[in-house]
């Protein structure tokens, strides 16, 4: 298994996601499909029908220019390291968008998207949550802060044996592979049993010819907290973890642990649910 066609969103704001995925996409020799997200004004809808048409046109038009402006920044950055490209510019009202995003990404081996902001009027979270939560494909979240290419000297692999860790795992295969060391973590609850957990993953991933180690963490506070504090300890370049969430009636309410290393995350992370 390897990446060969990778989707990459370049949501409105988004700086950092695109020199990292030219980077991935140099390492793995891969194609990628790139959108550039112009979300259309929102207005109450007591308000539109006062409001001229050519000002919404104009905000319209904005958008798609921004939009197109990031595009084609991607467009440079990757041919500067000989990947191709091929992009669009994606428009509509923020959830349309957000179900596009979620079905095209059915298509990729691997979907790059920025980590999102606060503010959840410019789509990112949403964008996010559709992506992981609907495509049933690895989505690999780059930090807002990140500027350095992709490395892979020390990647982390947060397992607690369940089953969107275990999709995690098999999807960040490749990734794995060209990692110089892979040391898989878990945060300890006391439990006996969770110390053989992180060994017999490391025994399976020795027969890939990944050299692994196992480790538990003391928790801090809380996984996320953990998680991440150990990462930044380690000089850790990438994460690989199971992306957990459930329903509450019709609305999609993010893991703790999920949550709390979208919010924070200072390194890439791969997530799978």
């Amino acid at each position: 298994m390897s990446y060969k066609e990778i989707f990459v969103v370049l949501s409105p704001e988004a700086k950092a996601v695109g020199p990292y995925a030219a980077s991935l996409a140099k390492a793995f020799d891969a194609s990628t499909r790139a959108a550039g997200i112009a979300i259309d004004p929102t207005m109450p809808s007591y308000v539109i029908p006062e409001m001229p048409s050519a000002v919404l046109e104009q905000a319209r038009a904005a958008s798609r220019e921004e939009a197109q402006a990031r595009l084609a920044s991607y467009e440079a950055k990757a041919g500067e390291v000989g990947v191709h490209v091929d992009g669009f510019v994606l428009q509509g009202m923020m959830d349309r968008c957000a179900a596009q995003l979620e079905r095209m990404a059915r298509y990729y081996d691997l979907t790059v998207v920025e980590q999102p902001g606060s503010d959840r009027e410019k789509g990112g979270p949403l964008f996010v949550e559709a992506m992981l939560f609907g495509s049933g494909r690895p989505l690999l979240i780059v930090p807002y802060i990140q500027r350095a290419p992709m490395k892979l000297d020390h990647v982390i692999v947060a397992w607690d044996e369940s089953a969107t860790a275990a999709k995690a795992v098999t999807a960040a295969m490749p990734l794995l592979k060209q990692a110089g060391t892979v040391e898989i973590v878990g945060v300890s609850t006391g439990a006996e049993a969770e110390h053989e957990r992180g060994e017999r993953l490391a025994k399976v991933l020795g027969g890939h010819g990944i050299k692994a180690k196992a480790r538990m963490l003391t928790n801090v506070g809380s996984v996320s907290d953990s998680i991440l504090s150990h990462a930044a300890d380690n000089g850790a370049d990438l994460i690989v973890m199971g992306g957990y969430g459930h329903s509450r009636m019709r609305e999609l309410v993010l893991g703790g642990a999920t949550r709390g290393i979208l919010e924070s995350m200072t390194v890439p992370v791969l997530m799978m649910h």
